[in-house]
């Protein structure tokens, strides 16, 4: 890189001789003074006004301004230049070898923006809000406000737009990505650094190239440093952070002090030692010790006090020593590093330095013991000395550790003369290659490696036998992501091009990866990708591209995570900053610094319509429609049932917490009603909550228990939905659901060598569904809160319309419903336990029943809860926390009266109706339903229903004359035995009971709720009309009145 010459001439003319010097000598009126580049009694520095020179008669440096900048901060041309241009607010033109005019563009602007942003980080940080950044550096780190404005310290909010929104708007986008200010997912850009202490990194020059973050505080995964990406501009291992402020100091102390942290550097300023640089945010290389050597030959590291310390200035030493630095050491005590031992000690100095390869070889020599120990320090060592390339010196160090440590300098000398040979034949390898390999390949690299890249063919190549080139491959790889599973598995996502130009990106297993057969295959069946090398070319290549890669979690459960997102398969909500990150073309979400793989919407699945059919559904839709106005809207469509499923849906998104408070356990909600009564609507209004409303699990379908299980593992703080439940279904299903209520997943053996078991968890809220309430054991029927859903016909212009408005915002979509409402997380996470144990102690005083199985209180106090907790967090709700209460308890008491009916002969009613709903018995042929009265003929049904006994796996089955007798002696539903016309024509014996009582339904179609009059119902308690905005007909109207005026008095005992 160079100047052009109309910007060197530009600034020769706009610097002034007297200002620049001014700076930095004190000149008298006549332009005399003390000379900076030597020591003098009297002045011979003389500044040329008029010709804009200067000239030191003393020790004779002499030239313009540029001269004086080079010479007083030991710059190079090209940086004095650009020095000079900065403080004249010049723009200076650069000429890159090959560098086209975008380039040069880019460098401007990331100047540019990075100029900017410190002053927008400045701002921030004194504004008083921001005074948690203020507490971090005057309070925590002691800083003085002159130092903190030395070095430009600011502070980048917890904002994801801070810098964004200005660079977009200016046109500096490009520029923000680049430099690494900005990072962009899919079109959603934001800010990389956040609630962060900045700190601006400067060249030599003084150009802020980039910038290192310090973290304050909230999420412990966070990064505690965050430093710029390597830019156009920014090149790790040509910068030290400090340079540019400590040039004199080094100068005058004749030394350099390196440390590693960027505060170290500061609070030693602070203390007046303001000869300190530090390599930012990575480990010290030849390109710092190069930079270095320019203005010092001496260097004393003072690292923290800790192993890692210790190791960062043993792998500092040699590069030092290679260079031929002078290097010596200050050892701090355990626990501290500059920054605090400054702070701590009282005391403007840091320690008496040593040398420190003497100082080094202490420690570990000393603390060996054993041969073995000795010997492997004793190598460590002689890499340093190798590293030295005066003779003299090296020999000086060998025989002082020969004294000091007893070892003959004869096995020192001549080891360390092993390692010099080596470097020797090194470097005769080296001139081979190069003679091998064609001009612009990497040395080093390729004998590091073994193999180069032809950038212009997309190919990697070796030399072979007698220094002859062969093509390793016709295309290049690149490793995009290496994702870690839960379950020990690893993969990873590789992109591969060919010499033709075609790409494609690939899903590899570890094992392919290492087998050079599979490997082939897999590339092959992408289209012309040949791998012509064997397995020691393979092994190179994982041995360079590894190094590279990217390391990624797999999000292989999707919703709430412990990191404070919940994750969706579209990407991830931060439930912190309210802010959607989709995931990119492959999946990925680049999240606070780590990387997630959430593969549904990956383009390597595009064409697999088989996978992720769930996952892809789970997603997160951008909506207007209004919180307020749909739940209200919601409750008016589906009644009283709308609270607990509103509840419910509240409760799953804090299972976890729920679960944990309720000494492990969580409710099932389960929808009762025959098909076509609203109970499907019902459900799917609810999952449409997560996104596109994903599908039910058929429990009637020929999946298996493992199957609809796993489900609840894939989703945590959600709702799965399982549907066309039955009575008679398997035994392994009623318990796996009973289970899913405890939160007790299957074990599986583990996908390893350890011969152990896993359980795959419960994270998801279950919702069921079916035509037959789960009667068949009380165990699984208290797990669950039931709502009834009744057959409607006949409804009204007005109900049609809301209904129509619901579904028109579900398809808007409503998952930012979802997202919004975890704000109240840390709401449950403080008050739910109180709230609870409070809420259920007051429900079971107010039921006031021994006979009620707790069980069932309890699921539905757990809602309870979770209607007083968020309205104690100002929670919007079309409904009191009284107005819920009334009704869940009615809905519990008439559950709990269906509970009581589950004996043999209410056994016997609900199988009629099973086979009536089934078409197994009809009206007319089999009973008849008159003047409010059923006529049976149970000579008819009686096989049936033993057969359906049988199914259901039932061992009370009552035989003929068993059940005649029962149903003879039910006094309050039986009337009489009697001949009656049937519809069919026969005249023929049958019973007649009371219909209303036997709570049962067999009336469906046209005209039902006239008959349902006839027959003695009440329909205004039958909840016909559903959607509907009237009180829900399966609760017991008494039972209704009752709770509210328990509400009022608790001391009410229930009448029934």
């Amino acid at each position: 890189m160079s100047i052009t010459p109309e910007s060197i001439d530009l600034v020769r003319q706009s610097a002034n001789i007297e200002t620049v010097v001014g700076r930095f000598v004190k000149l008298d009126k006549h332009g005399f003074g003390s000379c900076p580049f030597h020591d003098e009694k009297s002045a011979s520095f003389k500044v040329n006004i008029k010709n804009n020179y200067y000239k030191c008669f003393g020790c004779g440096k002499a030239g313009d301004a540029i001269g004086f900048v080079m010479d007083h901060k030991n710059l190079t041309f090209i940086e004095a230049v650009e020095y000079l241009a900065g403080d004249l607010g010049i723009t200076i033109e650069h000429t890159h070898k090959d560098e086209n005019p975008a380039t040069k563009d880019e460098r401007t602007k990331i100047l540019t923006l990075n100029k900017a942003a410190a002053r927008q980080y400045l701002e921030a940080f004194w504004q008083t809000e921001w005074s948690t950044a203020q507490t971090e550096v005057f309070e925590n780190r002691q800083l003085d406000p002159e130092t903190v404005i030395k070095f430009q310290l600011g502070f980048a909010p917890n904002e994801w737009k801070f810098i964004t929104e200005r660079a977009i708007k200016t046109d500096y986008y490009d520029a923000g990505v680049k430099s690494g200010l900005l990072k962009t997912k899919d079109g959603n850009t934001y800010d990389a650094f956040r609630n962060r202490i900045m700190i601006p990194i400067h060249d030599v020059a003084g150009h802020i190239v980039g910038f290192g973050g310090r973290y304050l505080s909230g999420d412990k995964e966070a990064p505690k440093y965050l430093n710029s990406a390597e830019s156009s501009v920014y090149k790790k291992d040509r910068v030290l952070y400090g340079l540019h402020h400590a040039t004199k100091a080094i100068k005058d102390a004749g030394f350099a002090v390196l440390v590693e942290g960027y505060f170290d550097v500061i609070s030693l300023f602070q203390a007046d030692i303001c000869n300190a640089v530090a390599s930012c945010g990575t480990a010290f290389t030849k390109g710092h010790a190069k930079l270095l050597k320019r203005y010092t030959g001496h260097v004393v590291m003072c690292f923290d006090g800790d192993k890692a310390g210790q190791a960062a200035a043993a792998k500092a030493l040699p590069v030092l020593l290679a260079e031929g630095f002078r290097v010596d050491m200050i050892q701090l005590p355990e626990g501290h590093d500059p920054d605090s031992h400054i702070r701590t000690s009282g005391k403007n100095y840091l320690g008496k330095p040593a040398d420190a390869l003497l100082t080094l070889t202490e420690g570990l020599i000393s603390k060996a013991s054993g041969p073995d120990e000795r010997q492997e320090a004793l190598n460590a060592v002689c890499q340093w000395l190798a590293s030295i390339e005066a003779e003299m010196k090296r020999e000086e160090y060998v025989q002082a550790i020969a004294k000091a440590y007893k070892i003959k300098a004869t096995i020192i000398s001549k080891q360390v003369k092993e390692l010099l040979a080596e470097a020797d034949d090194d470097q005769e390898i080296k001139t081979e290659l190069k003679n091998a390999l064609p001009d612009g390949v990497d040395i080093d690299d390729y004998k590091q490696f073994g193999f180069y890249e032809d950038k212009r063919t997309n190919s990697y190549w070796s030399v072979g036998t007698y220094g002859k080139l062969y093509e390793v491959s016709n295309f290049t790889l690149r490793i995009l992501y290496h994702v870690k599973t839960n379950s020990g598995a690893a993969y990873r996502l590789v992109e591969i091009k060919n010499k033709f130009g075609f790409s494609s990106v690939i899903n590899l297993n570890t094992d392919d990866f290492v087998t050079v057969g599979s490997f082939k295959k897999i590339v092959a069946r992408e289209g012309n990708f040949i791998f012509k090398g064997g397995d020691v070319d393979l092994v190179r290549l994982q041995d360079k591209l590894q190094r590279v890669e990217r390391p990624t979690e797999f999000v292989d459960c999707l919703g709430w995570n412990r990191r404070g997102f919940y994750s969706f398969g579209n990407g991830l909500y931060d439930c912190n900053a309210n802010q959607f990150f989709a995931v990119d073309d492959y999946g990925i979400v680049d999240f606070q610094g780590v990387n997630y793989f959430i593969p549904a919407m990956s383009r390597m699945f595009k064409d697999r319509e088989d996978l992720f059919v769930n996952d892809r559904k789970f997603v997160f839709i951008p909506s207007n429609v209004d919180y307020r106005q749909w739940v209200d809207l919601f409750c008016k469509v589906y009644g009283d049932k709308a609270k607990i499923g509103l509840m419910f849906y509240f409760a799953a998104l804090f299972r976890d917490i729920v679960y944990q408070v309720l000494n492990r356990r969580f409710p099932l909600l389960f929808l009762y009603g025959l098909r076509g009564s609203g109970k499907g609507t019902f459900a799917q209004s609810i999952m449409k909550l997560f996104g596109e409303g994903q599908d039910q699990y058929m429990l009637s379908g020929a999946g298996t228990v493992k199957g609809f299980m796993r489900k609840f593992a894939q989703y945590q703080n959600a709702i799965v939905w399982l549907d066309e439940y039955k009575n008679n279904q398997r035994k392994e299903y009623i318990e796996a659901e009973k289970n899913i209520y405890d939160g007790v997943g299957y074990e599986r053996a583990k996908m390893d060598n350890t011969f152990q078991t896993e359980t795959i968890p419960i994270r998801s809220a279950c919702l069921m569904s079916g035509q037959e309430m789960p009667t068949i054991e009380p165990a699984l029927f208290t797990r669950v809160i039931q709502l009834t859903f009744s057959e409607t016909k006949g409804y009204t212009e007005k109900q049609r319309m809301e209904f129509k408005t619901l579904q028109e915002m579900e398809a808007d979509g409503l998952s930012h419903f979802t997202v919004k409402l975890l704000k109240h997380r840390k709401a449950f996470e403080e008050r739910y336990k109180e709230v609870f144990e409070d809420t259920f102690k007051e429900w079971i005083k107010t039921v006031n029943r021994g006979d009620i199985d707790e069980r069932l209180i309890l699921n539905v106090a757990a809602l309870g809860a979770t209607c007083r907790v968020l309205l104690e967090a100002g929670e919007y709700l079309p409904f009191t926390y009284e107005q819920f209460k009334a009704y869940a308890l009615a809905n519990m008491t008439e559950q709990h009266s269906h509970l009581v009916g589950s004996d043999d002969l209410s056994k016997f009613w609900a199988v009629v109706e099973t086979l009536f709903v089934q078409g197994k018995i009809k009206e007319g042929t089999d009973f008849e339903l008159s003047d409010g009265f059923l006529y049976l003929r149970v000579q008819n049904v009686q096989g049936l229903y033993e057969t359906e006994m049988v199914a259901r796996r039932e061992i009370n089955k009552l035989a003929k004359a068993t059940l005649e007798n029962y149903l003879v002696n039910d006094a309050e539903r039986f009337v009489a035995r009697k001949k009656k016309q049937f519809s069919d024509g026969s005249y023929t014996w049958c019973m007649q009971f009371h219909y209303a009582k036997l709570d049962i339904n067999l009336i469906r179609g046209e005209g039902s709720a006239l008959k349902l009059a006839e027959m003695g119902v009440d329909v205004n308690q039958t909840d016909q009309v559903a959607p509907a905005s009237v009180p829900s007909a399966e609760i017991d109207q008494e039972a209704t009145d009752w709770i509210t005026l328990a509400l009022n008095d608790p001391n009410i005992k229930a009448p029934f």
